[in-house]
């Protein structure tokens, strides 16, 4: 596998400003929730806190690996890319218990009309790409969104239409990384996704912030 510093250096760039997004949007929906007592926004804090700490291990590893450079020594890099390696894997896993912290949420409790005023392939890239991942992150995201679309038919609170785009967005940020190996572009086009979804999930918990009382989630 050839390595790649300028490709990991840039994922931990967007990853760093996802991560950024991620807390603050866990933390104004757990404000939120002491506020006005939603298990949405409970369980919603919940999964990005996970989502978070799993980007927060992301970009401690690999900045930590690419700190090191140049690699020396009889085994050169291969502790720094087997690191690098395991941290997908455990990245991964974890994303996934955020996902399905989301998945729990909207299957076990799909939302109604009535319950939006109640509640809620470049040189190196397999080093950070796993196509597992992807494709199962998708097939929940996409089941996520399939759930929210039979809100949207009769009309949303503002709060349920940011998490609705949201979630198309992520939907579409996990598509386009499966992508990845066709383009560099598709990569950049994705993260980009996740970092706008991210911004219209934290849109949404201001709103519930600013706004609980009248929306009573």
């Amino acid at each position: 596998m050839t390595f790649a510093p300028a490709l990991l250096r840039l994922d931990v760039l967007f990853e760093s400003v996802s991560l950024a997004i991620g807390l603050a949007i866990a933390s104004t929906a757990l404000v939120a929730y002491r506020r006005v007592g939603s298990r949405t926004l409970l369980l919603l804090s919940l999964g990005f806190f996970i989502t978070s700490f799993a980007m927060l291990f992301r970009v401690l590893i690999v900045a930590w690996a690419l700190s090191e450079l140049p690699w020396r020594g009889p085994l050169g890099g291969f502790y720094p890319l087997s690191l690098i390696r395991l941290q997908e894997f455990v990245y991964s896993i974890v994303r996934l218990s955020g996902y399905l912290v989301f998945l729990y949420l909207y299957a076990t409790y799909p939302l109604t009309r009535e319950r939006i005023v109640a509640g809620l392939a470049p040189a190196g890239i397999g080093l950070i790409y796993s196509p597992l991942f992807e494709a199962t992150a998708a097939l929940i995201l996409g089941y996520i969104v399939y759930q929210l679309s039979r809100v949207n038919r009769s009309g949303v609170s503002p709060y349920t239409g940011y998490v609705f785009l949201g979630f198309i967005m992520l939907l579409a940020s996990h598509l386009l990384f499966l992508a990845t190996p066709l383009s560099l572009l598709f990569y950049l086009a994705a993260h980009t996704l996740q970092m706008f979804s991210f911004l219209l999930f934290l849109a949404s918990m201001l709103t519930v912030l600013l706004h609980g009382k009248r929306l009573q989630i």
